[in-house]
């Protein structure tokens, strides 16, 4: 086998730029079909998957030209719906071009994707999105056609925060009428970077990277729970469900048969405006509508 052979003892110093993340620049250039004005896109990385990006733009129709360290991409003149199939198998994030091309031609062909081979990393995900959008889709021959001529504004719920899925769908949905709602939205940095690109460009998007709690009533608290050497509930997970009594309706009580001394942790919870009344080895907790900021320590 290899093997490294590291000598320590020295020093470690220096600087280095870090170019922008391919995961943010990529679904920006894709956003930037939607507009027939010229898009200026700043420190864009030289790099392959940038390079594909840019040969697709240019099949559809788009002029991408890079200036210094940045691109600029003129989408006046896009006259199709068809990705190239060749270009296309080169990158995944070639896929990011299918909710752009659906909200500016309300049609698309694509094929399926290609890229790196680090998991299945199916596309079901933004193929659902889009037909909550109200998109017509079919396969057939690798390829995936969509008819979005009776697109309009939804409701989605994804199953797994899909970092592409939701991209897709944001900007499937920006030039929709009304207003679209992404439930268990992906909530990456290059979310919110689409986000305020959109944004840039005259769209409406809120709520990036942040999390929403979708649920109409708070949870309901348990009866009782009490921790038990294996196989009964373990003593590590005791801290956590205390605190998710917390704000939980009603009163539960938990018993800590394995430690006496887990509930050192309530004083701080009780700082933040928990109702948690201690007894031995047992605590009553009465869930409050919410907890608030306060000075903590971490035992």
């Amino acid at each position: 086998m290899a093997c490294f052979l590291v000598e320590g003892g020295r020093r470690l110093e220096g600087t280095w730029r870090v170019d922008s993340a391919k995961n943010a620049v990529l679904p920006l250039m894709a956003a930037s079909v939607m507009t027939d004005d010229p898009v200026t896109l700043t420190e864009v990385p030289d790099i392959a998957d940038v390079r594909s990006m840019a040969d697709i733009l240019g099949v559809l129709g788009a002029e991408v030209t890079r200036e210094g360290n940045g691109l600029r991409i003129a989408s006046q003149s896009l006259h199709s719906w068809e990705m190239p199939d060749r270009l296309s198998k080169q990158i995944r994030s070639s896929i990011f071009l299918l909710g752009p091309i659906l909200s500016r031609f309300r049609r698309a062909t694509v094929t399926f994707p290609g890229g790196c081979e680090i998991g299945l990393r199916p596309i079901d995900l933004h193929l659902t999105g889009l037909r909550c959008l109200g998109v017509s889709i079919t396969e057939e021959g690798g390829l995936i056609h969509c008819d979005g001529s009776r697109m309009r504004a939804g409701e989605i719920h994804f199953d797994y925060p899909s970092v592409g899925a939701t991209e897709n769908v944001m900007m499937a949905a920006v030039m929709l009428p009304g207003t679209t709602v992404i439930h268990n939205a992906a909530r990456e940095p290059e979310i919110v970077d689409l986000q305020n690109f959109i944004n840039a460009m005259g769209g409406r998007v809120e709520g990036a990277g942040m999390l929403a709690l979708t649920a109409p009533r708070r949870l309901t608290a348990f009866a009782q729970l009490q921790t038990q050497p294996y196989p009964g509930f373990p003593t590590d997970m005791q801290v956590q469900m205390l605190a998710l009594l917390c704000t939980a309706e009603g009163t539960g009580v938990i018993v800590e048969n394995v430690f006496e001394n887990r509930f050192t942790h309530a004083g701080d919870l009780n700082r933040m405006g928990a109702h948690i009344l201690c007894s031995g080895r047992t605590a009553v907790v009465r869930g409050v509508e919410q907890l608030y900021g306060a000075r903590v320590t971490a035992r």
